[in-house]
This record gives C-alpha cells, structure tokens and sequence, in this order.
C-alpha cells in the first residue's frame, strides 16, 4: 500500500526547479521513484490501459498517465492533472472497480494536481492553485466506497513573478514559480495522514 512516508522519497526538488507545464516532468519522477524503489520487481505502463472494455458513450474509455505495477501486477494508477480534477478523481474510481481482471490487483491512485498557467491582466496576473478541498471533499467521497484502497493527492501550488529577462522571460507559463507541494493520504473517506514534501520558490 502507498504512503506518505514513501513517497518523500521523488525528488520533488526537481518538480520544484522545472517551469512550464510540468506534465510530463511529474509523471516521469513518480514512475522513476515508483521502480527505483525496487528495480528488481516493479516496473510501469506510460499511459495505461483502459479500466474496461465499454465505449466513452457508454461510460468507459480513457487511459490513465500510467500503471504502476509489481512483479507484473498493477498496483497503481497515476494521474497528473492541470484543469479536469474532479473528472479525473473519478476516472480514478474506475480504475478501483476495473472490470479488466488483471487491473483488479490495483491498492491505490496517486493524484497530482496543479496550476498550468496564469489568469488576469497587468498588475492583477495572478495563478489559480488547485481547489484543494474541492479536491479533497471529492476523493474522501470516492475512497468511501472502497475499503481496501487509497488515493494519494499530491498539490503542487504555484505563484505568478513576472520575469523580464532571460529564456523564462518567452513566456508567462514559465513565469510560474512552484512555491509548495504538499500531500495528503485519503483512505475510506478519511485523511488519514498530511505532509509538506516541499516549500521555498527559486
């Protein structure tokens, strides 16, 4: 099962140094902690399957960031998100009732959620961070109905600096400074532990 404790271990100081759409950048240093913890055993699908065989009509489709998986066993789904939280927080749900037997073994999610790009004009360019507790209130309702699983929610708060020279100058996106990331572990509803896994802009 996934914990806090364990997940201290990514190097979320590069998380905290890359500027932009982090997307891809995320999910490499959670699969890279995820088979550097046990080369021997784990590996991971990038992009992963389906949870089931039905249509996006009918209330299927959609792959996940990646599968993290043990002596071939799915064990995790992981999802990095900038916008679609709640859609994605349930996507996760899906994956727990998966009708595909061998995603079955799955014991827990891990969502990242952040910030791709500033809102507002002039002076009042600000960043919108995640809705955390939106976010929350979301997972704790899906976790409820799964007791032998648990989701990992990681937020990745950034803050808008206007940066006037060099390469981060190109753009606005590369004028978001990740500020804090912070995690939480929701099982059966609850929040059963919270941590600070970083803090301190560049």
């Amino acid at each position: 099962m996934i914990s806090l404790e364990m997940m201290k271990e990514i190097d979320w100081e590069v998380a905290m140094k890359t500027f932009g759409n982090n997307h891809s950048t995320l999910i490499g240093l959670i699969v890279s902690w995820w088979i550097m913890g046990d080369p021997d055993t784990r590996t991971a699908l990038d992009s992963g399957p389906s949870f089931g065989h039905r249509g996006r009509n009918e209330g299927g489709g959609g792959a996940c960031d990646a599968v993290l998986l043990q002596d071939h066993a799915g064990k995790g789904i992981v999802e990095v998100e900038g916008s679609r939280y709640e859609r994605t927080i349930e996507k996760i749900g899906k994956y727990f009732e998966a009708e595909y037997d061998h995603l079955k073994t799955l014991e827990f999610g891990i969502l990242l959620a952040y910030s791709i790009g500033p809102e507002g004009r002039g002076d009042e360019r600000r960043i919108k961070s995640p809705p955390k507790h939106e976010i929350l209130s979301r997972v704790k309702e899906v976790t409820s109905r799964y007791h032998d699983k648990a989701i990992a929610v990681v937020i990745l708060d950034k803050e808008f600096e206007r940066i006037t020279e060099g390469l981060r100058s190109k753009s606005e996106y590369y004028c978001c400074t990740p500020q804090k990331i912070d995690g939480y572990l929701v099982k059966e509803g609850k929040i059963v532990d919270e941590c600070t896994f970083a803090a301190g802009g560049v």
